[in-house]
C-alpha cells in the first residue's frame, strides 16, 4: 500500500529585475543573482534600499531603474543608485 506524504513547498521566492538590456532573476532577501540574460556586469541588487523605499512591496517584476546595484567593470566595483527621477515620474503617472 502506497502512502501519500505531502511535501512542504521548497519554492524560493524570486523577483525578476528587467530592463532594455536584459533580465535578472534574484533572491529578494539577499539581492543575489540567480540567473541572467544581459546585465553581465551587475553583481548584486540592493534589496535593502528597495525594501526601505517600498516596505510592503510584494512585486515579482521590478524595473532595473527602480533598484540600486553593484557592478564590476574592469575589476572596479561601483554602486549605481536607483533613478530617483524615474521613480518620481512613475509615481506622478500612477497618481493621475
Amino acid at each position: 500500500m502506497l502512502k501519500y506524504f505531502p511535501q512542504k513547498s521548497t519554492k524560493m521566492n524570486i523577483v525578476t529585475v528587467s530592463g532594455t538590456e536584459g533580465k535578472l532573476t534574484i533572491n529578494p532577501e539577499t539581492g543575489q543573482i540567480l540567473a541572467r540574460t544581459g546585465y553581465v556586469f551587475i553583481q548584486e541588487i540592493d534589496t535593502k534600499e528597495y525594501k526601505k523605499k517600498y516596505p510592503h512591496s510584494e512585486r515579482e517584476d521590478v524595473d532595473i531603474l527602480d533598484v540600486g546595484y553593484w557592478e564590476i567593470i574592469e575589476g572596479v566595483v561601483s554602486y549605481t543608485p536607483p533613478y530617483e527621477s524615474w521613480r518620481e515620474e512613475r509615481d506622478e503617472m500612477n497618481n493621475q
